[in-house]
């Protein structure tokens, strides 16, 4: 996963999230909406590309 990647990020009181990558760290990613920016454990993010079978 890398920076401006497409992906679905699952945010325990939001729902999932989708969104484009702007930052990776060893243990979290964050993506940003459209409006805001989300940074998420790598566990809770995934690419959008898997989340249809791609």
């Amino acid at each position: 996963m890398k920076k401006g990647d497409y992906v679905y990020g699952y945010h325990y009181e939001i729902g999932t999230i989708p969104g484009k990558v702007v930052r990776v760290n060893n243990k979290t990613i964050t993506f940003n909406d459209g409006f805001k920016n989300y940074t998420l454990s790598k566990s809770n993010v995934k690419l959008q590309s898997e989340h249809y079978g791609n």
